[in-house]
């Protein structure tokens, strides 16, 4: 099994450990690897990824640490676990959240979206657009349910969350991804010109603005909000190309392709509400962020000397 293809197996056991051998095997068909493994080595490194946690869990047990595994439902939630596992500083309110979503899905049962020819392409398959909307669902079941009850809480829009500790995929986390293709010397494929833009946000911003919201209840209580590095973390596909050019000394190979279906060619969040409200504001510059991302993936490499 190559580098690449044991790092996405091993990523998707860890952010799911719900995750099937056939849900691996397509992740890794999206990323152009091959050969591909047969399931019984799959199996193996999801077991790997299991004793890890298992292990690492009773360990903080042991030391009182850790008293429930969260899952966070949400982009960059890998991130977060990571942060938590170091701080334990927000596992009470994604536990919060956790019971919050329950709620409202719990509210909302029996509730089933029309069917609608236009959610479908010519083969019967859902589009791409749909299926990102199908994603947010959960949080959009959280955003209904706080307008209409008396609940201490409040939604974060997270943008492109990036940081230490991910490995990405070319749908997910697409920074790490770009890093990691280099890394591995493999081609990067870009769907279109590489001009779309997105704003990214590095994780220690998105754990700040958690404790802030956590922290200032009344004044954010019942609202959405959308999180993002704003215009001035804004980041084409081309300019990121640029800039892990200029970390490695050379651009990753890249191959171009049709645009893909419902593709958003710009995004940047306004996160001004946000800031106005809790004296929250982006600090980490993209260009420090992968540098500092970089530097993680480059360090999970070198093997350790005895």
């Amino acid at each position: 099994m190559s580098v690449a293809c044991r790092q996405v197996v091993q990523t998707a056991r860890e952010m799911n450990p719900r995750v099937t051998t056939n849900e691996a095997l397509e992740l890794l068909r999206k990323q152009r690897i091959s050969p591909l493994p047969p399931e019984s080595t799959i199996k193996r490194e999801f077991a790997r990824v299991d004793e890890r946690r298992t292990y690492a869990l009773k360990k903080a047990r042991a030391k009182g640490d850790v008293v429930d595994v969260i899952e966070l439902p949400l982009a960059g939630g890998e991130l977060l676990a990571a942060a938590e596992t170091e701080t334990g500083g927000i596992a009470a309110l994604t536990t919060e959240v956790v019971k919050i979503a329950e709620r409202a899905i719990e509210a909302s049962d029996g509730q089933t979206p029309a069917k609608d020819i236009e959610r479908r392409n010519a083969n019967g398959q859902f589009t791409d657009r749909y299926n990102r909307a199908r994603r947010r669902k959960r949080g959009e079941q959280i955003a209904s349910y706080l307008r209409t009850e008396e609940e201490k809480a409040t939604v974060l829009r997270l943008s492109c969350v990036f940081g230490p500790h991910q490995i990405g995929t070319e749908d997910q986390s697409w920074v790490a991804w770009v890093l990691v293709r280099e890394l591995d010397g493999a081609a990067v494929t870009i769907h279109g010109d590489g001009r779309q833009v997105r704003d990214v946000l590095y994780v220690d911003d998105v754990v700040d603005a958690l404790i802030r919201a956590w922290s200032q209840t009344d004044q954010v209580r019942g609202r959405a909000f959308n999180i993002g590095g704003g215009p001035s973390s804004a980041l084409s596909l081309l300019e990121l190309l640029d800039l892990v050019a200029h970390l490695r000394g050379q651009r990753p190979a890249t191959r171009f392709e049709d645009w893909r279906e419902g593709a958003q060619r710009y995004f940047v969040s306004d996160p001004r509400a946000f800031m106005a409200t809790t004296g929250w504001r982006p600090r980490v510059l993209p260009r420090t962020g992968i540098e500092a991302l970089d530097g993680w993936l480059l360090d999970s490499r070198t093997p350790v000397r005895a």
